[in-house]
């Protein structure tokens, strides 16, 4: 028994809502479910329903509603950020808004991959160097989604493109077009690029992965943005198990009881799991 508790107090992982406001004191944005333990038929209506939770709750961290630039990071690799910000922008787009999802990290680009766009795509690197927006910007006609991708082959003169007098200016510009733009960018605590992009944007989201992400890991990369005076929203937690989520009581067989076919049918509009298809360093798992 010793031991075990031992054990438990060096584990620093996070695997609860409760574990990353115990130790590390920021807001909580939202809870993604772990398609683990949890019938597949059912995974669809909990991922709809996770993100409504979670635009609704960036709605009510300024009492502005959600900001229009919104970066996306995470401490380290593989823990969620890139499904993450596909998912919101999706979820954003479903709602009616009008949305431009950029993929912001030009050393491991994967959301072209993530929403399975036509190879050969480039774009975000051609617009800072001044190529016009309408030419390389990508919709998606399923669900009006706007995409700007990246160029992995440009990924070592990324974080120059990105500090020069004229780029800042540029992602003004085409914001200005859109409800929302969510910026999907490099883990923090491994480029400098996340923190150039901190200052782009309204506001920061930082994604953590249930049983990966560590308690250090998180604080680090929270510390890095508040000393560059970002605006650090919240985490979003991710792979969590259904019963430890952000509305865990919602899962129960009342809450699967009341809702109508047509509720049902409408939850399971496409969103990819928390496991999503990225292959390597960012995100994990399979769909």
């Amino acid at each position: 028994m010793l031991l075990a508790f031992l054990r438990d107090k060096a584990d620093l992982r996070l695997r609860t809502p409760d574990d990353v406001a115990k130790r590390i004191g920021i807001r909580i944005i939202g809870t993604t479910t772990s398609s683990h333990n949890i019938k597949p038929a059912l995974l669809p209506e909990h991922i709809a329903g996770d993100y409504q939770t979670i635009r609704a709750n960036l709605g009510f961290v300024n009492g502005e509603g959600i900001p229009r630039k919104l970066i996306v990071t995470s401490p380290g690799m593989r823990e969620g950020k890139t499904t993450f910000a596909t998912n919101l922008a999706t979820s954003l787009s479903r709602a009616g808004k009008k949305v431009l999802l950029i993929d912001g990290d030009m050393r491991k680009p994967d959301v072209a991959h993530l929403l399975n766009l036509p190879e050969g795509l480039r774009g975000l690197r051609e617009v800072l160097l001044g190529k016009e927006f309408s030419q390389v910007v990508y919709s998606v006609a399923s669900t009006g989604l706007d995409v700007l991708v990246a160029d992995s082959h440009n990924g070592t003169d990324g974080y120059e493109l990105l500090v020069s007098p004229e780029a800042h200016e540029r992602i003004d510009i085409i914001s200005q077009n859109y409800d929302h733009v969510i910026i999907d960018t490099p883990p923090i605590l491994a480029f400098p690029d996340a923190l150039v992009w901190a200052k782009y944007g309204d506001g920061v989201i930082l994604t953590s992965f249930a049983g990966q992400t560590t308690s250090p890991e998180l604080k680090e990369a929270k510390e890095r943005l508040i000393q560059i005076n970002a605006k650090v929203l919240g985490t979003v937690l991710s792979n969590v198990q259904p019963d430890q989520g952000y509305y865990r009581y919602r899962y129960s067989r009342y809450a699967q009881s009341t809702q109508s076919r047509k509720v049902r049918r409408r939850a399971r509009r496409k969103l990819l799991p928390v496991e999503s298809t990225e292959s390597d360093a960012d995100d994990s798992g399979t769909t």
